[in-house]
């Protein structure tokens, strides 16, 4: 090769050289230029939107996690409160309900959060919030909690207690109701139990339930309430309903979104309540099989409810 074709060669390679630089240097200002980082606008509207989608199908599942853990609560709640109130029947050997280790299981024991008295779905709520239409704001709702303010009074005039008894603290309440016709002889009528021997049926017995009231005394012709937010029936006076209507409110189970309307009696309730009974297990029950438990002796489960 002569020296003017390696002249003419070297030359040409400095051209494609050249050619080469200008050609890639404006491609890779142009990368750098049209590839930012982080996301664009789409892709960040995109990725929303699939959030949106997973909460929307997560919240519902959370929300029935934190209902189920809240039902175990007060299920476990019930338990250990019905264990206390047996500890104390058999501290004394009398066969009777009505006997003073069991007053001052009352007086010791009841409408104390430390003893397991408030469930998680229906706490203890202060000022207007407590306030019910019927203007018992002593009394809880589906959602709240019982509250009586004046314990020491409240026993006095219910149990035969000395005068030099100190009784604190004053101030109690509760989500759960005591089976009256278990405990109370000289109040309630002949079909109170008032002795062990006279449950002959334990396992659909009621001890201990969810409640908005402190004692109840259901009977097979109670009605059911027409408000299940209050547990009142607004076609009679306050207390129509009779006992029944102080807990077939839907605390628990499958129940509407909203409890606060009217509801036909008629229509089967809906949701359930915690139950604990006499052999000591608890479960829980449908609103419409209250009616279906043996509340007293010589009760008579109803062929069809009142309503």
């Amino acid at each position: 090769m002569n020296i003017g074709h390696k002249a003419s060669s070297l030359a040409h390679g400095h051209r494609c050289f050249e050619t080469t630089k200008k050609v890639a240097s404006p491609f890779f200002i142009s990368t750098v230029a049209t590839n930012p980082a982080g996301f664009s606008l789409l892709e960040l509207l995109v990725v929303i939107a699939v959030i949106s989608v997973l909460a929307a199908l997560l919240l519902p599942v959370l929300s029935r996690a934190k209902q189920k853990a809240k039902d175990i609560q007060c299920l476990s709640n019930e338990r250990q409160i019905a264990l206390s109130y047996r500890l104390a029947l058999d501290e004394d050997s009398s066969d009777h309900f009505y006997k003073p280790t069991t007053v001052e299981w009352h007086i010791d024991k009841v409408g104390l959060e430390k003893e397991g008295w408030i469930c998680p779905s229906a706490p203890l709520i202060n000022g207007s919030r407590r306030l019910r239409p019927d203007g018992f704001n002593f009394l809880g709702t589906v959602n709240t909690a019982w509250r009586i303010d004046d314990w020491d009074a409240w026993m006095r005039i219910h149990f035969d207690i000395p005068s030099d008894r100190l009784i604190v603290p004053k101030s109690r309440s509760g989500s759960y109701a005591i089976n009256g016709w278990i405990f109370f002889e000289q109040t309630t009528p002949p079909n109170a139990f008032r002795t062990e021997a006279r449950v002959v049926q334990p396992t659909v017995t009621p001890i201990l339930s969810d409640g908005i009231m402190l004692w109840v005394t259901p009977t097979a012709t109670d009605l059911p309430p027409s408000n299940l937010a209050y547990g009142f029936d607004e076609r009679t006076e306050y207390g129509g309903t009779g006992h029944m209507g102080y807990l077939s409110l839907p605390r628990h189970g499958t129940r509407p979104n909203t409890t606060a309307g009217r509801w036909s009696p008629n229509r089967p309730p809906p949701g359930a309540i915690n139950v604990v009974f006499f052999d000591g297990h608890a479960e829980q029950v449908r609103l419409e099989r209250l009616w279906h438990l043996y509340w007293h002796r010589d009760y008579q489960p109803p062929a069809k409810r009142a309503g």
